[in-house]
């Protein structure tokens, strides 16, 4: 089974999830975090399928699931550490 997303923001139908990678090894190793950004839909014969593109109305979702994770992991960190560096 495929590791859990440590943290997930849904608006509406779209949804950012959070990972979490512990890179290198040892006392050299830190834990780097990554997000995806998805929605769901039924299709035509009505089942659930995922995507990654989204509509124009669907924009204003995204974007609150993005600052929303963004908000979170700021607020859990000294924002004067964090550099734009960081954010790519």
């Amino acid at each position: 089974m495929a590791n859990a997303p440590v943290k997930k923001y849904q608006f509406g139908n779209v949804v950012v999830n959070v990972w979490e990678t512990t890179v290198g090894k040892g006392k050299d190793s830190f834990t780097a975090q990554s997000v995806s950004v998805n929605k769901s839909y039924k299709d035509k014969d009505g089942k659930w399928q995922q995507s990654t593109s989204f509509k124009f109305s669907e924009i204003p979702f995204v974007i609150m699931a993005l600052e929303k994770a963004m908000e979170d992991k700021y607020l859990r960190e000294d924002i004067s550490e964090v550099s734009f560096e960081d954010v790519g």
